[in-house]
């Protein structure tokens, strides 16, 4: 099948391959690379995840501060999503780059 991406063997968890949509994370995870999604697992600070909020995607850093979220992109371009305990947002899963070859 055309456009099916292997998913490497040092990711054996990996669900899917989904391609990069923008700049925000660059240079980790450049616009139009592939990264793999592993679903359900749960996150620790500085993990990268694919998250819902407000209705959008977003593939960013999960940071855990003392008092609140934050949504992090690498890029410094790109703003910082705050929001507390109370916000409406879905972690759908944890971000793997493509593995350098």
């Amino acid at each position: 099948f055309e456009g099916l991406v292997d998913c490497p063997t040092s990711i054996p968890t990996a669900s899917i391959a989904l391609k990069v949509p923008d700049d925000a994370m660059e240079p980790i995870l450049p616009k139009g690379s592939y990264a793999f999604l592993e679903f359900n697992t749960p996150l620790d600070t500085k993990d990268i995840g694919l998250f819902i909020y407000n209705g959008e995607f977003f593939i960013r850093h999960f940071i855990i501060r003392k008092d609140k979220l934050v949504l992090r992109a690498e890029n410094k371009n790109y703003p910082e999503i705050d929001f507390d305990e109370d916000a409406d947002f879905t972690i759908v899963g944890k971000i793997y780059p493509m593995p350098k070859s």
